[in-house]
Protein backbone atom coordinates (compact mmCIF):
# COMPACT_ATOMS: atom_id res chain seq x y z
CA UNK A 1 0.00 0.00 0.00
CA UNK A 2 2.84 2.09 0.90
CA UNK A 3 4.72 1.64 -2.33
CA UNK A 4 1.32 1.98 -4.45
CA UNK A 5 0.38 5.49 -2.53
CA UNK A 6 4.65 6.57 -3.79
CA UNK A 7 3.52 6.44 -7.30
CA UNK A 8 1.74 9.63 -8.02
CA UNK A 9 3.63 11.90 -5.50
CA UNK A 10 7.06 10.16 -7.89
CA UNK A 11 4.96 11.53 -11.08
CA UNK A 12 4.21 14.62 -9.78
CA UNK A 13 7.31 15.13 -8.60
CA UNK A 14 8.85 14.50 -12.11
CA UNK A 15 6.38 16.61 -13.82
CA UNK A 16 7.41 19.61 -11.47
CA UNK A 17 10.78 19.32 -12.79
CA UNK A 18 10.12 18.83 -16.27
CA UNK A 19 7.87 21.93 -16.09
CA UNK A 20 10.67 23.82 -14.15
CA UNK A 21 13.29 22.58 -16.91
CA UNK A 22 11.10 24.02 -19.18
CA UNK A 23 10.36 27.36 -17.82
CA UNK A 24 14.05 27.88 -17.28
CA UNK A 25 15.09 27.13 -21.04
CA UNK A 26 11.54 30.02 -21.92
CA UNK A 27 13.60 32.06 -19.71
CA UNK A 28 17.45 31.32 -21.23
CA UNK A 29 16.03 32.07 -24.60
CA UNK A 30 13.88 35.30 -24.18
CA UNK A 31 17.07 36.54 -22.22
CA UNK A 32 19.19 35.24 -25.44
CA UNK A 33 16.36 37.04 -27.86
CA UNK A 34 17.08 40.04 -25.79
CA UNK A 35 21.00 39.72 -25.87
CA UNK A 36 20.97 39.23 -29.58
CA UNK A 37 18.80 42.34 -30.36
CA UNK A 38 20.36 44.75 -27.93
CA UNK A 39 23.89 43.70 -30.12
CA UNK A 40 22.33 44.05 -33.32
CA UNK A 41 20.69 47.64 -32.62
CA UNK A 42 23.52 49.09 -30.75
CA UNK A 43 26.21 47.31 -33.88
CA UNK A 44 24.14 48.83 -36.32
CA UNK A 45 23.82 52.38 -34.61
CA UNK A 46 27.20 52.60 -34.31
CA UNK A 47 28.02 51.50 -37.96
CA UNK A 48 25.85 54.10 -39.13
CA UNK A 49 27.15 56.95 -37.01
CA UNK A 50 30.52 56.03 -38.76
CA UNK A 51 29.58 55.87 -42.17
CA UNK A 52 28.27 59.35 -41.72
CA UNK A 53 31.40 60.45 -40.28
CA UNK A 54 33.21 59.38 -43.38
CA UNK A 55 30.48 59.84 -45.83
CA UNK A 56 30.44 63.89 -44.56
CA UNK A 57 34.28 63.84 -43.47
CA UNK A 58 33.66 64.61 -39.79
CA UNK A 59 36.27 64.61 -37.03
CA UNK A 60 36.48 60.81 -37.37
CA UNK A 61 37.85 61.23 -40.97
CA UNK A 62 40.20 63.70 -39.47
CA UNK A 63 41.72 61.45 -36.99
CA UNK A 64 41.87 58.33 -39.53
CA UNK A 65 44.48 60.84 -41.28
CA UNK A 66 46.66 61.52 -38.24
CA UNK A 67 46.40 57.89 -36.98
CA UNK A 68 47.64 56.32 -40.45
CA UNK A 69 49.95 59.05 -40.97
CA UNK A 70 51.55 58.34 -37.39
CA UNK A 71 51.99 54.76 -37.60
CA UNK A 72 53.05 54.47 -40.74
CA UNK A 73 55.93 57.01 -39.97
CA UNK A 74 56.87 55.00 -36.69
CA UNK A 75 56.45 51.30 -38.87
CA UNK A 76 59.18 48.83 -37.83
CA UNK A 77 60.64 45.51 -39.84
CA UNK A 78 59.99 43.37 -37.49
CA UNK A 79 56.65 44.91 -36.31
CA UNK A 80 55.33 45.05 -40.05
CA UNK A 81 56.59 41.43 -40.97
CA UNK A 82 54.64 39.98 -38.21
CA UNK A 83 51.38 42.14 -38.62
CA UNK A 84 51.72 41.20 -42.44
CA UNK A 85 51.50 37.24 -40.84
CA UNK A 86 48.28 37.98 -38.85
CA UNK A 87 46.87 39.32 -41.26
CA UNK A 88 47.58 37.11 -44.26
CA UNK A 89 46.40 34.40 -42.51
CA UNK A 90 43.10 36.11 -42.00
CA UNK A 91 42.61 37.00 -45.39
CA UNK A 92 39.28 36.21 -47.07
CA UNK A 93 40.84 32.54 -48.10
CA UNK A 94 42.00 32.10 -44.85
CA UNK A 95 38.99 33.41 -43.51
CA UNK A 96 37.17 30.52 -45.59
CA UNK A 97 39.45 27.61 -44.86
CA UNK A 98 38.86 28.33 -40.90
CA UNK A 99 35.12 28.44 -41.78
CA UNK A 100 35.11 25.14 -43.47
CA UNK A 101 37.38 23.67 -40.54
CA UNK A 102 34.35 24.84 -38.35
CA UNK A 103 31.46 23.92 -39.91
CA UNK A 104 33.19 20.32 -41.15
CA UNK A 105 33.72 20.19 -36.85
CA UNK A 106 30.17 21.17 -36.58
CA UNK A 107 28.87 18.85 -38.62
CA UNK A 108 30.67 15.71 -37.07
CA UNK A 109 29.71 16.79 -33.79
CA UNK A 110 26.10 16.58 -35.14
CA UNK A 111 25.63 20.03 -33.93
CA UNK A 112 23.17 21.05 -36.84
CA UNK A 113 21.91 24.18 -35.50
CA UNK A 114 25.57 25.92 -34.50
CA UNK A 115 26.59 24.41 -38.50
CA UNK A 116 23.54 26.56 -39.42
CA UNK A 117 25.10 29.64 -38.10
CA UNK A 118 28.34 29.21 -39.71
CA UNK A 119 27.02 28.71 -43.12
CA UNK A 120 24.69 31.53 -42.56
CA UNK A 121 27.29 33.96 -40.95
CA UNK A 122 30.53 33.50 -43.13
CA UNK A 123 29.50 33.27 -46.65
CA UNK A 124 26.18 36.11 -46.60
CA UNK A 125 28.00 37.89 -44.16
CA UNK A 126 31.66 38.05 -46.50
CA UNK A 127 29.13 38.89 -49.66
CA UNK A 128 27.42 41.77 -47.15
CA UNK A 129 30.90 43.07 -46.91
CA UNK A 130 31.98 43.35 -50.59
CA UNK A 131 27.98 44.91 -51.26
CA UNK A 132 28.98 47.71 -48.78
CA UNK A 133 32.01 48.35 -49.77
CA UNK A 134 31.28 48.84 -53.65
CA UNK A 135 28.24 51.19 -51.99
CA UNK A 136 30.56 53.41 -50.10
CA UNK A 137 33.08 53.41 -52.54
CA UNK A 138 35.74 54.88 -49.72
CA UNK A 139 39.33 54.77 -50.94
CA UNK A 140 42.49 53.29 -48.93
CA UNK A 141 44.95 55.38 -47.34
CA UNK A 142 47.74 56.46 -49.90
CA UNK A 143 51.21 56.76 -48.78
CA UNK A 144 54.42 57.09 -50.82
CA UNK A 145 56.37 54.43 -50.10
CA UNK A 146 53.37 52.29 -48.90
CA UNK A 147 53.82 48.42 -46.88
CA UNK A 148 50.97 46.99 -48.54
CA UNK A 149 48.82 48.10 -51.91
CA UNK A 150 45.26 46.91 -52.72
CA UNK A 151 42.92 47.67 -55.28
CA UNK A 152 39.33 47.13 -53.57
CA UNK A 153 37.54 49.79 -51.77
CA UNK A 154 38.20 50.52 -47.71
CA UNK A 155 35.01 50.99 -46.06
CA UNK A 156 34.29 48.99 -43.81
CA UNK A 157 37.37 46.91 -43.48
CA UNK A 158 36.98 42.72 -44.56
CA UNK A 159 39.83 41.82 -42.11
CA UNK A 160 37.67 42.99 -39.39
CA UNK A 161 34.50 41.93 -40.14
CA UNK A 162 35.23 38.36 -41.05
CA UNK A 163 36.81 38.15 -38.16
CA UNK A 164 34.37 39.79 -35.66
CA UNK A 165 31.87 37.21 -37.17
CA UNK A 166 34.50 33.92 -36.96
CA UNK A 167 35.75 34.48 -33.71
CA UNK A 168 32.47 35.60 -31.75
CA UNK A 169 31.21 32.21 -33.30
CA UNK A 170 33.42 30.77 -31.47
CA UNK A 171 33.36 32.16 -28.31
CA UNK A 172 30.23 31.52 -28.71
CA UNK A 173 29.85 28.05 -29.38
CA UNK A 174 33.24 26.87 -26.65
CA UNK A 175 30.62 29.54 -23.96
CA UNK A 176 27.93 26.96 -24.92
CA UNK A 177 30.29 24.09 -24.87
CA UNK A 178 31.40 24.48 -21.14
CA UNK A 179 29.82 25.07 -17.67
CA UNK A 180 32.42 27.06 -15.99
CA UNK A 181 32.11 30.95 -16.20
CA UNK A 182 35.48 31.45 -15.75
CA UNK A 183 36.17 29.38 -19.10
CA UNK A 184 33.70 31.03 -20.93
CA UNK A 185 35.19 34.47 -20.14
CA UNK A 186 38.89 33.56 -20.98
CA UNK A 187 37.52 32.19 -24.48
CA UNK A 188 35.37 35.69 -25.12
CA UNK A 189 38.17 37.55 -24.31
CA UNK A 190 40.86 35.46 -26.31
CA UNK A 191 38.81 35.74 -29.12
CA UNK A 192 38.34 39.36 -28.68
CA UNK A 193 42.31 39.59 -28.28
CA UNK A 194 42.78 38.32 -31.60
CA UNK A 195 39.81 40.29 -33.19
CA UNK A 196 41.49 43.07 -31.91
CA UNK A 197 45.13 41.87 -33.59
CA UNK A 198 44.06 41.66 -36.45
CA UNK A 199 42.45 45.28 -36.99
CA UNK A 200 45.60 46.48 -35.84
CA UNK A 201 46.83 45.01 -38.29
CA UNK A 202 45.02 46.26 -40.88
CA UNK A 203 45.52 50.04 -39.34
CA UNK A 204 49.12 49.50 -39.05
CA UNK A 205 50.09 48.05 -42.56
CA UNK A 206 47.97 51.45 -44.06
CA UNK A 207 45.22 49.50 -45.72
CA UNK A 208 42.78 50.35 -43.84
CA UNK A 209 42.02 53.63 -41.50
CA UNK A 210 40.90 53.48 -38.15
CA UNK A 211 37.07 54.13 -38.59
CA UNK A 212 36.76 51.29 -41.36
CA UNK A 213 37.89 48.67 -38.58
CA UNK A 214 35.74 49.75 -36.48
CA UNK A 215 32.58 50.04 -38.74
CA UNK A 216 33.75 46.34 -40.28
CA UNK A 217 33.40 45.17 -36.13
CA UNK A 218 29.95 46.18 -35.97
CA UNK A 219 29.31 44.66 -39.63
CA UNK A 220 30.57 41.62 -37.74
CA UNK A 221 29.17 41.89 -34.76
CA UNK A 222 25.35 43.24 -36.49
CA UNK A 223 25.40 40.00 -38.55
CA UNK A 224 26.49 37.76 -36.32
CA UNK A 225 23.79 39.01 -34.14
CA UNK A 226 20.86 38.87 -36.73
CA UNK A 227 22.30 35.03 -37.56
CA UNK A 228 21.79 34.28 -34.05
CA UNK A 229 18.12 35.51 -33.72
CA UNK A 230 17.29 33.64 -37.04
CA UNK A 231 18.71 30.04 -35.54
CA UNK A 232 17.43 30.33 -32.05
CA UNK A 233 13.72 31.29 -33.21
CA UNK A 234 14.70 28.00 -36.10
CA UNK A 235 15.25 25.94 -32.75
CA UNK A 236 12.48 26.88 -30.65
CA UNK A 237 10.20 25.76 -32.90
CA UNK A 238 11.71 22.64 -32.85
CA UNK A 239 12.10 22.30 -29.32
CA UNK A 240 10.25 25.06 -27.17
CA UNK A 241 12.15 26.51 -24.42
CA UNK A 242 15.78 25.81 -26.29
CA UNK A 243 18.35 28.09 -26.31
CA UNK A 244 21.09 28.45 -28.91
Amino acid sequence: MNYDAKQPSAAVHTLSQARHRERAGAAASRLQARLGLAIFVGSTFAFLLLAYQVVSKGAAADIDVRLAQWLHAHASPAMTDALLAVTQMHAPAGIAVLAAGMAVYMALKRDHYWLLAVLLTMPAGMILNVLLKNLFERHRPVFDSPLVVLATYSFPSGHAAYSTMLYGLLAAYVAHRVDRWQWRLVSVLMCGAVVVLVTFSRVYLGAHYLTDVLAGICEGLAWLALVWLVVTRLRRRQAPGAGY
